[in-house]
Order: C-alpha cells, then structure tokens, then sequence
C-alpha cells in the first residue's frame, strides 16, 4: 500500500517530529542564554527563535529552567534503572562506574551542547542556587543502590559516603572535561571513577586523561569507552567460558584506549585495546591495530616471550564494539614508571639491566632495508643515511609548519649536514621497538626485589640502525639518570666504537620529534624545554 502527498493548498511539509521540536527549542534557548544571560531571557523569546507557540514550548518543558535541568534529570532516572537492573554478582563499584558510564554516553555532535548547558549553569546565581536540589537527586540515585546492596538504611553512613564521593568524582571529571575540548566525556569519568574504586592508589594517578589536546579540531579521533557488554562481545569467541564481571581503565595513547578485563572465578584478566573508528577504516591497510599483531607475532616468533599474545583482531569491530580493537593476554605488574621510587637503587639496576638486555633481543631481528613497519615494511630506503636523510626533512619541515623557529631549524641542518657521515657506519637495520620507555616497560614485586615482566605498545616500529632505539630510550628514559643508563648499557651488551657520535645524532632527531608531537597536540608547556635541548644539541 502507498500513500500520497496532500494536493492543493502549497508544497507538502511533514509534520514536525516532536524530537525534533524538542531539540530546537533547547538549541535557540543556548544559544539565547549565552548571548544575553540567562536572566533576561524570557519564554516567549525562545519559542519565537524556534519558530512555534508559547503554548508549543510548555508542551515540551514546564519552564526554562527545564530546557537546562531536564536531561540532567532524565540521567539520574537513567542510572537508576540501570543500578536496579545489574547482577548481584557484579562488583558495587563495578556496577556504579558501568551505570554513570553509560547514562552519560554522549554523542560527538552532543559536545558543543552539553558544554553550552553546563556553562549557562554555572554563569547563572539563580540556576547555580537550584543545582544542589539536582546534584541531590543525582546522589540519591547512588546511595539507594548502595544501601540495598549492604542492606542498610539509605541515610546511614556508607550509602551516604559512597553517594557523595561518587557525585564529587564526576563532578571533578565533567569540570576538567568542560575546560578542554575532548569529545568523549566518558573517558574522564572512567578515569575518576576507577581511581576512587581503586583508593586513589598511586597507580591510578598517572597522567590526566583525555582524547586529544585542548582545543582539538573537530574531527579528532576520540577514545572509546569500553562497557562490561562489549568486553564480553570481543571476548567470547576466543575464551567462551570467560564471564565479565568489571572493566578497568589501564591507560592508552593519545587516541587508543587500553582495558583491563576481569572475569569470574579464577579467570586470567584479559587486555582489550580499542583504536578510534579512523584507525579501523579508511586506513586499514596501514592500521595501528594490524601493525601491532604484525609485530608481536614477529617478537614471538624470535622466541621474544616478554610481550603479550594477541588472541582475537578486528579491524572493523564487531556490532557490540564497532571501532577496531584486539584482545590480548595480560602481563603481570605495573609500568617501570608507575612505582619507580619505591624501588631501592639496586632493585633499580636490576631492572633497568634488564632492559637493556630485552631491547638487544628486538635488536637482534635484523632486516636488509630500512623502513616504516605495517604487516610488512613500507618508505623503504637501501641505506642508513637515505633513511635518517628522509626522517630529518620530514621532521624539520613539520616543525616549521607547526610554527618551529625557523633560524632553529637551519641550525638543526647544519648540525646534521656536518654529522651525516657517520650514518653510513650502520650496514645492517633491526627491528626497533621505538618507544622503549618507562612507561612501556611493567615490573612486579618479586619477594623484596621487583623484576621486570614485559613491555607494551609496539605501535610505533621501525626498521632502522638499532643505535637509534637505544638513542630514543636514552633521551626519553635514561638521560638523567646516570647509574640507570650504565645499567641498562650493561644489560645491552657490546657496542660499536662509534656508538656515542650516533647515538648524539639521533638524540637530535628524537628531541626534534618529540618537539613535533608536543606542539601537534597542544602540549606547549613541554615547548621551552625541548627547545633548550634542541640548541643544547646542535651547538655541540
């Protein structure tokens, strides 16, 4: 059966959707709440800027501080219903971090809004003196749960405590989100929520989340939040009888995030990392996803066996997680730099001994041309020089087109002009792990002593002269550290004699790189001191 349009009368116009409707008010009054104040904007305008009745807007809102209030509102009913739906079985603070999580998955496109919402709030004496009403009924939403967990009265002391450090978590994360332009909320509420689930123990308090730097463009690719649901979607093809019961945040690049997996029983933890939806899409081909099973697959097949297995790859997700991710085994312990001072000098030589011998074992995967690693090797150079020539113009071209000091750039030429021969001494690439750092690198308490278990992150490979590794450990890691770098050169073993003259080149390079990546991603803090390094450097 078909239907036709209304003849006569004009061109026919659906009706609105009340949606729609709905949406178009709460926009024109944002957008007339930020341009006049709050205040002295009146009912009758915003319905006049959306384009309907007076009578129109209070079928939708009961006044104008509902067009601010009411999504608020709806999201405590949410996690509400969320809390009285969940297992016995799941964790308490498992099941309130997954609830507030979800509630408050917001899409990309909802930012601005939110953002809008939130400031319009804050800005106004008379909506500020009516938030506590809302942040109360936002708490009662956790303290209710809470109390029929432990089967104790509502008010009573840790419903309540459990309720209000909670609301003050997110609280903390929607204020720190707000004064950055991240698109996904989410990542900041699961970072302040795992954290005060773990007791603010140190490991939590690394760096401050986020998807990308202050001001990022639209379109930059955000970090997904991965819920108990997807987890176990991604999980049980290669690990059926695995049965989720919490989610933990465990850190991540700019862009990727990395989940810690618990399962019931005495199920091993599982690593799920997910790549934004651009990684997984139109360049699949040079994906960070597939180069890092590429990779782990060549380490282990090296008899390399201090890194993860990767059990399961997607690079175009699954319905349940769409973005690109893999499930690997987890390593025990905790990044080298999470509980660097609580480990002795001598565990710290140990160590750092140990790392060096780990870095020699990538090293001794050896290639007959230089290049960048996918599943394969691609830019490809026959020598070292045409290798590190490439590397340099690229990298120097960036940094002037990131607004790098010009004069600085000519110095950093010529210092390379007048060192490039002692590139050629490098006859032969190996694989180079490039980013062999504190952070990549996990330790664990062995007795007294502590011993390293592994390292992560391979996403950034490269065949190359294996000094230009060592050289990027040494800048990023070693550098200050004088008793770390003996050790750690130690563990690596025999050098070649002109190690040091590379080694100083590359340092260049990898100053000049790390001056790139900074200010690409709005670190411009970390401006000032690479740039002394980057004179320092060159004036040798």
């Amino acid at each position: 059966m078909t239907s036709k349009a209304p003849t006569g009368g004009g061109p026919y116009r659906r009706p609105r959707r009340r949606h729609s409707t709905a949406r178009e008010l709460e926009l024109a009054a944002l957008r007339l709440f930020a341009e006049q104040g709050y205040e002295r904007t009146t009912v009758d305008q915003i319905a006049a800027a959306a384009g309907v009745s007076r009578s129109t807007f209070f079928r939708y809102y009961a006044g104008k501080s509902d067009v601010l209030w009411r999504e608020f509102d709806r999201e405590v009913q949410t996690i509400h219903q969320l809390l009285a739906r969940t297992p016995t079985d799941v964790p308490m603070m498992a099941a309130v971090r997954q609830a507030v999580l979800t509630a408050n998955h917001y899409r990309a496109q909802d930012v601005p809004r939110l953002r809008a919402r939130m400031g319009v709030i804050a800005a106004s004496p008379e909506l500020a003196a009516s938030a506590p009403v809302h942040y109360a009924a936002w708490e009662r939403a956790i303290s209710d749960f809470v109390a029929r967990r432990s089967g104790q009265p509502a008010g009573s002391l840790y419903p309540l405590a459990v309720g209000r450090s909670v609301l003050a978590a997110c609280r903390a994360a929607f204020d720190r989100w707000a004064a950055r332009a991240d698109a996904d909320l989410t990542v900041y509420l699961d970072a302040a929520l795992s954290a005060l689930a773990a007791g603010f123990a140190d490991h939590t308090l690394g760096a401050e989340p986020g998807a990308g730097p202050v001001d990022a463009p639209a379109g930059t690719p955000t970090r997904a939040t991965l819920t108990p649901q997807a987890a176990q979607a991604a999980i049980a093809p290669v690990v059926p009888r695995f049965r989720v019961t919490d989610v933990v945040v465990r850190g991540g690049g700019e862009v990727n995030a990395v989940y810690e997996v618990r399962g019931a029983g005495g199920d091993e933890p599982l690593i799920v990392k997910v790549y934004p939806e651009r990684w997984g899409s139109a360049l699949r081909w040079r994906s960070k996803l597939a180069k890092e099973v590429y990779v782990y697959g060549l380490l282990a097949r090296h008899g390399v066996a201090e890194v993860p297995r990767v059990l399961r790859h997607e690079p175009d997700g699954v319905p349940q997680l769409p973005s690109a991710f893999a499930v690997l085994t987890r390593l025990d312990g905790e990044p080298l730099a999470a509980v660097a001072d609580r480990l002795t000098d001598r565990d710290a030589e140990q160590v750092y001994e140990h790392m060096g011998r780990l870095l020699a074992a990538v090293h001794r995967i050896t290639a007959d041309r230089w290049g960048y690693v996918t599943t394969g090797l691609v830019d490809v150079k026959p020598s070292n020089t045409a290798y590190m020539a490439d590397q340099f113009t690229r990298k120097l071209r960036q940094f002037l087109d990131l607004g790098g000091d010009p004069a600085l750039a000519r110095a950093i030429e010529r210092h390379v002009g007048r060192h490039e021969a002692v590139l050629a001494a490098c006859r032969r690439p190996s694989l180079c792990h490039n980013d062999f750092h504190d952070g990549n690198v996990l330790v664990a308490p062995v007795g007294q002593s502590w011993r390293v278990t592994g390292y992560v992150d391979v996403e950034n490979a490269v065949v190359a002269d294996p000094l230009l590794d060592l050289a990027r450990t040494d800048y990023h890691s070693l550098r200050h550290n004088e008793t770390a770098r003996r050790a750690f050169l130690r563990g690596y073993g025999p050098l070649p004699a002109d190690w040091e003259t590379r080694v100083a080149l590359y340092r260049v390079h990898h100053a000049l790189e790390f001056w790139n990546w900074s200010a690409g991603n709005g670190k411009q803090d970390l401006l000032p001191a690479i740039t002394n390094d980057l004179e320092t450097l060159t004036a040798a």
